[in-house]
């Protein structure tokens, strides 16, 4: 969604208005029961980015350090959820190369069946 200000609001009004949303927004994606792990990590990198865009068009008005801060923050923030989110392409990953192949072959060998379950509890970890 692009950021946009209504009719008579100011600049900063906007700009803060626009902050909110997109922290309520991450907020609300931190409790939705109906979504996967996995689409909650990825909305949730998604807002962080947004964030740190706010953060960067304000700049100048934040001052330098302020702004430092805050996009450090957010950057951490979405640090964190690299590994849910590496996790999650690793074992998309080997269930792609797995079904891929003709006959199930690689499905039968023990060695990517261990693999994939080595995977799959490191993502289930990371998503906790």
């Amino acid at each position: 969604m692009a950021f946009k200000l209504r009719k008579r609001e100011t600049a900063a009004a906007g700009i803060r208005r626009v902050a909110r949303e997109e922290i309520d927004t991450a907020l609300k994606l931190t409790k939705d029961k109906r979504l996967s792990p996995e689409t909650v990590v990825h909305e949730l990198r998604k807002q962080l980015k947004k964030l740190r865009a706010v953060v960067r068009l304000v700049e100048d008005e934040l001052g330098k350090q302020i702004a430092a801060r805050d996009n450090k923050a957010l950057r951490d923030l979405g640090r964190r959820l690299s590994p849910a989110r590496d996790a999650t392409v690793r074992v998309a990953a080997i269930d792609r190369l797995v079904d891929g192949k003709k006959n199930g072959a690689l499905k039968r060998l023990e060695a990517v069946t261990t693999i994939r379950k080595r995977l799959a509890a490191r993502q289930t970890a990371a998503l906790r």
